[in-house]
């Protein structure tokens, strides 16, 4: 009976704070959102909101390790995140293989430390951004372009997975247009759009044809190229 109190201490404390647990681990109602951007979402790139809210949340530390891991919604989903070992993290060929791969790596301190010109936004996709963590190069890859992605950011303290945030919306990138597939031809105009486009130019020729005669006909009579009746009158 005893050795059932600090399970049970737990589970209370857990409730209270408003944490869950899945597969032993600590879930923290915190998930990665997009950024508030007309442009959020491309055809390779989705800019992310920095899960600044892990900050505040009760227990993490500065000093915890934050990684953003990204992948196929179906993929992510039903990913053992137990698995993912902070010395050894899914790089972005992982994805290309179809999996999941890191995004991003902050300290919590740091997640969303705008006083160091940090940016507000995670641009996930962004291909010429790589840098080294330990003795892994983490490459923010291109994405797929029409398919469904989702977020999740994950806790490490000492090297050990402590807690993970919810999984992100499921986010579908755009696709797009085949260049080939854009019709340049006037098919697709109206009849009355063709007949107004075709008749504007002889418009023009016709109105700029009288201007050029009424010049000529002024410039002839100042000059006394010849004397028409309407010259002499004025004369």
């Amino acid at each position: 009976m005893l050795s059932r109190v600090p399970a049970m201490w737990s589970l209370t404390i857990l409730l209270v704070i408003g944490f869950s647990t899945v597969n032993g681990q600590v879930v923290i109602n915190c998930s990665p959102g997009l950024a508030n951007s007309p442009v959020a979402v491309g055809s390779t790139t989705v800019a992310l909101l920095r899960n600044c809210c892990i900050r505040g949340q009760l227990g993490i530390l500065p000093t915890d390790t934050v990684v953003t891991l990204i992948g196929p919604a179906t993929v992510i989903g039903n990913l053992n995140l137990n698995s993912v070992d902070l010395l050894n993290l899914p790089l972005y060929l992982n994805y290309t293989n179809g999996g999941v791969y890191v995004v991003d790596i902050q300290t919590a301190a740091a997640l969303c430390d705008l006083s160091a010109n940090q940016l507000s936004a995670l641009l996930a996709g962004a291909t010429d951004t790589c840098f080294y963590f330990g003795n892994l190069q983490i490459c923010n890859g291109a994405l797929n372009s029409g398919t469904t992605i989702r977020v999740v950011s994950l806790i490490y303290r000492d090297g050990q997975l402590i807690a993970v945030t919810t999984l992100s919306q499921p986010i579908t990138l755009t696709t797009p247009k085949d260049y080939n597939s854009i019709n340049t031809g006037i098919d697709h105009h109206s009849a009355g759009m063709i007949v107004i486009t075709s008749i504007l130019p002889i418009l023009f020729a016709f109105l700029l044809a009288i201007f050029s005669s009424l010049l000529f006909m002024s410039c002839c009579c100042c000059n006394n190229v010849f004397t028409p009746r309407k010259c002499q009158q004025e004369n």
